[in-house]
C-alpha cells in the first residue's frame, strides 16, 4: 500500500477538539546470534541462536535500557530505536488505531543472518501484558516499505576463494518504495494510559534453534598461493551488538492518532 501522507486534521469529540493524524510509532528489535569457534586450522565456526529467544518492541523508551530488545545491556534507547516516551503506553495521551505493521529491516543486518530468522520467527502483538493476544503469524509475513530483496554482504560464511567477503541473496519481502505493510483484518485500538488496552508490546519469538557452520580460512604462503586466495575470519561474539553478527529492524505501526488539542496545537 502506498505510504500515508503525515496529514492532521481537526475533529469533534464531546464537544471538544481533537487532533487527528497519521503518526508512525516505530520500535527497534535485534536479534544477536552466537559464534562457537572450534578446531583448526580451519577454524569451525558454529553460529546459533535459541529456540525461545524473544525480543521486544515497544516495551521500552527513549533513555531506557534496550536488552529487552536483543542489544544486550551497554545500550540505551534513543529516537534512533523508538519514539515512545513511556514504556507501552502512546505519546501525550494518545488513542491510536492500528491498521497495519511492517517489519524495516535494519540497513546493516547480516544478509544470512536475516534469511534464517525471517523463516523462524513468529510474531505477536499483546495488549494489556498479553492478556491479549494477536498472532500474526512468521515474521515473513510483515513487508517492509524498502523490501527484503536483492543481494547482500554477508561476514557469517566464508566467501569465495578470491572474495574478502561474501553474498547473500533474499527473497522479496515487500515492494521498495512503496511503504508496504502487513493491513490487518480488524484494526487494533491502543488507548490512553488509565485504562484498558493502554499498553502493547510487540513479541517476536525465534520458534526453532537455528544453527549453521563457516570456516575461517588462513592465506597461503607467498608463492604456493596459485589461485590469490584471501584469508578470512569470521566475527566473533564476545562483544554485543558486532557487526556480521545480529540482524533485525524497526516494527512500524500504520496508524491513525487522535489526542486532545492543546492550547500551542
Amino acid at each position: 500500500m502506498p505510504q500515508a501522507n503525515m496529514s492532521r486534521t481537526r475533529v469533534q469529540v464531546n464537544g471538544q477538539s481533537h487532533n487527528e493524524q497519521s503518526y508512525p510509532y516505530y520500535s527497534r528489535v535485534r536479534f544477536p546470534f552466537t559464534n562457537t569457534t572450534s578446531g583448526g586450522p580451519p577454524v569451525t565456526n558454529t553460529w546459533t541462536i535459541a529456540a525461545g529467544t524473544e525480543v521486544k518492541a515497544f516495551n521500552y523508551a527513549q533513555g531506557q535500557q534496550i536488552a529487552g530488545a536483543g542489544f544486550g545491556t551497554t545500550l540505551t534507547a534513543t529516537p534512533l530505536e523508538t519514539n515512545l516516551i513511556k514504556q507501552s503506553e502512546t505519546v501525550a495521551g494518545e488513542a491510536v488505531k492500528i491498521f497495519g505493521i511492517s517489519f524495516m529491516l535494519d540497513s546493516d543486518a547480516d544478509a544470512e543472518l536475516t534469511r534464517l530468522i525471517f523463516a523462524n520467527t513468529s510474531v505477536r502483538v499483546g495488549l494489556n501484558g498479553d492478556q491479549q493476544l494477536y498472532q500474526l503469524g512468521p515474521l515473513s509475513m510483515l513487508p517492509g516499505g524498502g523490501g527484503l530483496s536483492g543481494i547482500g554482504r554477508t561476514d557469517a560464511i566464508e566467501p569465495d576463494l578470491t572474495a574478502r567477503f561474501a553474498m547473500v541473496g533474499a527473497l522479496t519481502n515487500g515492494l521498495p518504495g512503496r511503504s508496504n505493510f502487513y493491513l490487518l483484518p480488524t484494526p487494533i485500538l491502543w488507548l490512553p494510559p488509565g485504562g484498558s488496552d493502554a499498553t502493547l508490546v510487540i513479541t517476536a519469538r525465534v520458534e526453532r534453534a537455528i544453527s549453521f557452520t563457516s570456516l575461517n580460512r588462513v592465506a597461503q604462503a607467498p608463492g604456493a598461493n596459485t589461485t590469490g586466495a584471501q584469508a578470512y575470519t569470521a566475527p566473533t561474539t564476545a562483544s554485543a551488538n558486532t557487526l556480521g553478527t545480529y540482524t533485525g529492524g524497526w516494527f512500524v505501526l500504520h496508524s491513525v492518532t487522535k489526542a486532545p488539542r492543546s492550547s500551542n496545537a
